[in-house]
């Protein structure tokens, strides 16, 4: 594993965390606490409120740690793209690091990700990040699947480490009325097509709890983060073998016969549609028009899924 410090800000930190956060402090305080139990401790963590009402800056304030950092943007951009670029522009880390409010690191998480990113010299760098579910489901994203490239597949950013200057590179991250997917799957999207090399750190070291299968900021909404924080705090190794375990047998139901061939049948078009979007081009009209408007109707679902009220303006 790599070596690290101690961290103070009067040296520059080999890792900046960049926490998006908003009004849901019951979650991100835990969240906080899995960045704070890291064995790489060369990090600062900017924990960014998206015009934040609640007690989030208390969260951050109560740690007592100066490697945290806590600010609030002045309006609210609807989404992690407005603090993440906010965070990428602040930075002072070689690498940058995203966590979700609401997501978890295994101990190893950074350990992993900078040894890969060091060793391998590439851009990019991410682990396996599992998904877990109210009803038990455990998915896991790691490599793209059969078929299919960095350019449509599913990879949390909270499994992500690059290098400080990338997204000054390929860009800023992108807010949701510019985009026609989702501003991580642009994001990803474009450091492939520039040519950045992305590395995989065969590491399993995130649990995310999707906010719209939670529907998180309802005010009665379970806090699943309690348990498995609590879980891997005390036995972390046991925790990965249970979550890999509910991951196999998730995908063996799957791969049952009595659901393979609509399985197949259902991922096969899934897959053509997108062969033939990066074919034809996604940019290009009327494919860019149609995807975009797909993407804020999806959009707007999900926010009502999540508890979260709709946002000003026509597209939200």
């Amino acid at each position: 594993m790599v070596k690290s410090a101690t961290n103070s800000r009067a040296k520059t930190p080999a890792v900046t965390v960049v926490v998006a956060a908003y009004n849901m402090s019951r979650t991100l305080a835990y969240a906080l606490e899995s960045i704070r139990a890291q064995t790489f401790r060369d990090f600062e963590t900017l924990v960014i409120g998206d015009a934040s009402s609640d007690d989030c800056g208390l969260a951050v304030k109560k740690l007592r740690d100066r490697r945290f950092h806590w600010s609030n943007l002045p309006f609210n951009t609807g989404g992690q793209w407005g603090p993440n670029n906010d965070g990428n522009k602040r930075a002072r880390g070689r690498y940058i690091a995203y966590l979700g409010q609401d997501d978890l690191w295994f101990p190893w998480h950074l350990s992993s990700l900078v040894e890969t990113i060091q060793k391998s010299g590439a851009d990019f760098a991410h682990s396996l990040v599992f998904l877990v579910g109210p009803d038990g489901k455990r998915l896991a994203c790691g490599l793209p699947s059969k078929g299919r490239s960095y350019l449509s597949g599913t990879f949390p950013p909270s499994g992500w480490l690059h290098r400080r200057q990338l997204a000054e590179e390929i860009g800023w991250w992108r807010g949701h009325d510019e985009i026609s997917q989702g501003t991580d799957v642009d994001f990803i999207r474009r450091v492939c097509l520039s040519g950045k090399s992305l590395k995989f750190s065969n590491a399993a070291s995130v649990v995310k709890f999707p906010s719209a299968w939670w529907e998180s900021y309802k005010a009665d909404a379970d806090v699943p983060q309690t348990r498995y924080f609590l879980a891997m705090k005390d036995d972390p190794h046991k925790l990965l073998n249970e979550l890999l375990f509910g991951v196999a047998v998730e995908s063996a139901v799957q791969l049952s016969p009595v659901m393979s061939i609509v399985e197949a049948a259902k991922a096969a078009v899934g897959g053509l549609q997108l062969n033939l979007a990066e074919m034809y081009g996604r940019e290009r009209w009327p494919l860019s028009s149609f995807l975009k408007w797909r993407f804020q109707r999806m959009r707007r679902r999900v926010r009502r899924q999540r508890g979260l009220p709709p946002l000003p303006g026509k597209n939200n």
